[in-house]
């Protein structure tokens, strides 16, 4: 049995713009939510290279925590990640933006990057990555990852996708018959 396509050319546009808007309004909303997610991790990672409750003197005291001989972070139990902070230059080094990257099928998507770049002092490499004496502390992965950070940014990203879809929606009327 043959079938007879009947072409629409009024209403093939009208879906393919609309295709297309909804395209480029999911990918603005990503944007800006990917924005709000990041800019919550990028507050909890700041919170965590601020800290203050130990100088130098003490952590002294303390027989170097962070020190290798010891086999782990003798200090702020279940905290591995916090970095006391002196001088402020590694928070102030904190850096956080949204990019694109364009995938397999040339889709353009946001993703956001956090990190330190620009005039990064050298001991923020020696903090993250360890030395021959100190421990690693990778502030960045593990408070993005922590039970507490993950689901805030989840929930901000959701809020912002809500928000900008919700103002983009697209409403049809019935004619009725």
């Amino acid at each position: 049995m043959a079938t007879n396509r009947t072409r629409i050319v009024g209403i093939e546009a009208t879906v393919f713009s609309l295709r297309h808007l909804a395209d480029i309004r999911v990918r603005d909303a990503a944007a800006k939510a990917m924005e709000r997610a990041g800019d919550v991790a990028k507050a909890a990672v700041y919170a965590n290279v601020t800290r203050t409750d130990h100088t130098l003197a003490q952590l002294r005291t303390m027989d170097h925590p962070y020190a290798k001989r010891h086999g782990s972070i003798g200090i702020h139990a279940g905290e591995t990640h916090v970095v006391h902070t002196h001088t402020g230059r590694m928070a102030s080094a904190l850096k956080g933006e949204v990019k694109f990257r364009t995938g397999s099928a040339g889709v353009s998507r946001p993703y956001y990057l956090l990190g330190w770049w620009g005039n990064v002092p050298p001991h923020v490499r020696y903090v993250v990555e360890g030395t021959r004496i100190m421990l690693a502390r990778d502030v960045l992965l593990l408070t993005a990852s922590a039970p507490h950070v993950r689901p805030a940014m989840l929930r901000a990203f959701v809020q912002v996708m809500s928000a900008e879809l919700t103002q983009a929606g697209i409403r049809f009327g019935s004619g009725g018959p």
